[in-house]
């Protein structure tokens, strides 16, 4: 059995950035069923559902019973089959469902999902019905939204944009406190260049649970992300990623990031990061600024490219001087003079800028 509620404490107030409780193990096909009294504010969502996905090395498989707290009076039933939604159904309950507990469960076979309110079957649906076993997980939270992201919720849940926290007096919503965390201004940009200099992939590890890195990863135009990931964890991931022969950039600047980007072939801090992780990271970027990853990769294809280019312009230059001394066909004066001037334009051309000055001097665009 799963209870999940929101009590007082003896202050009279609790702040919550929402509640959730999930199995730790995963079940398939059966009758699931939740006795249930939703959250009556506009922004919150009560839900009842079972999910697996990425963060399991799974498809995303998910079942859902929904109260949005902007209408207690109806429920939203819904699905996805390995990443694949688009399947709300809003029914209409005959009754507040912030008012008293009601029973709302859903009986998920191989060709149909049944949903019920109150034992009575009020819902079918047969198209494209999950596989893959998944958690059993009940929640509240405030909706993430963003009109870039296709998946976003402002028409659904109102426009809170995840950020925030349910203020809860004796079990009763109280009040919002608006904060947040935003991405760097330059985050999206960042990660698409980073694809264009050769990164195949690039993966979002987190300790936020699985809808907000889910809608985070995809204002950033990240593909790949592990949620709920514990600072060893992440350390662990570096692991698994190298052992499966990736080469892996590691950026982070917490404490907790240290681990991983200790594992990580190269390590990168940023200026303003913890001490720990600006110790441990092989690079350090001297600006608060992602753009200086773009700058660190350039510069370092553009000096092994010099180097290469330099020594075989050394090998070929001194081979040909000295293939001409030996046959008498240069002087050795002549010879001598030569392989100076090459030394000297090598040189010059190694002590060339390997960047244009505008990509090193970028200004900080802000965290």
């Amino acid at each position: 059995m799963l209870t999940l509620t929101i009590d007082k404490d003896k202050g009279n107030h609790n702040m919550y950035s929402g509640a959730e409780y999930r199995t730790n193990d995963f079940y398939g096909y059966g009758y699931y069923e939740t006795s249930m009294q939703a959250i009556k504010n506009d922004g919150v969502v009560s839900s009842f559902f079972t999910y697996t996905g990425p963060s399991d090395n799974n498809p995303w498989d998910e079942i859902d019973i929904e109260v949005l707290g902007k209408d207690t009076t109806k429920v939203q039933f819904n699905y996805y089959t390995d990443g694949v939604g688009k399947h709300e159904y809003m029914y209409d309950l005959g009754f507040d469902a912030s008012e008293g507990y009601h029973t709302y469960g859903f009986d998920w076979q191989p060709d149909h999902i049944d949903w019920y309110v109150d034992g009575v079957k009020v819902h079918t649906e047969t198209g494209n019905v999950p596989k893959t076993p998944g958690k059993i997980m009940m929640n509240t939270w405030p909706g993430v939204s963003d009109p870039s992201n296709e998946n976003q919720v402002i028409d659904w849940l109102q426009a809170y944009d995840g950020k925030t926290m349910i203020v809860v007096d004796g079990g009763k919503l109280a009040g919002m406190l608006a904060i947040e965390d935003p991405l760097r201004k330059e985050a999206v940009s960042v990660i698409a260049k980073l694809k264009e200099e050769g990164f195949t992939r690039v993966v979002m590890l987190t300790g936020d649970d699985e809808r907000t890195a889910r809608a985070i990863a995809a204002r950033a135009g990240i593909s790949e992300f592990r949620a709920q990931v514990l600072p060893s964890d992440k350390a662990d991931v570096v692991k698994e990623l190298t052992e499966k022969g990736c080469k892996v950039l590691m950026v982070g600047d917490g404490i907790n990031d240290a681990p991983a980007l200790s594992q990580a072939l190269v390590g990168v801090a940023m200026i303003d990061g913890t001490d720990l992780a600006r110790e441990v990271a092989n690079v350090l970027l001297t600006r608060p600024d992602l753009n200086g990853l773009i700058a660190a990769r350039r510069l370092a294809r553009s000096t092994m490219h010099r180097i290469h280019t330099n020594f075989a312009a050394t090998l070929i230059l001194n081979s040909l001087f000295l293939a001409g001394g030996l046959f008498n066909l240069l002087p050795a004066a002549t010879s001598a003079v030569l392989h100076n001037l090459t030394t000297l334009a090598i040189s010059l051309n190694a002590m060339r800028p390997h960047l244009k000055r505008f990509a090193l001097t970028q200004q900080p665009s802000g965290k």
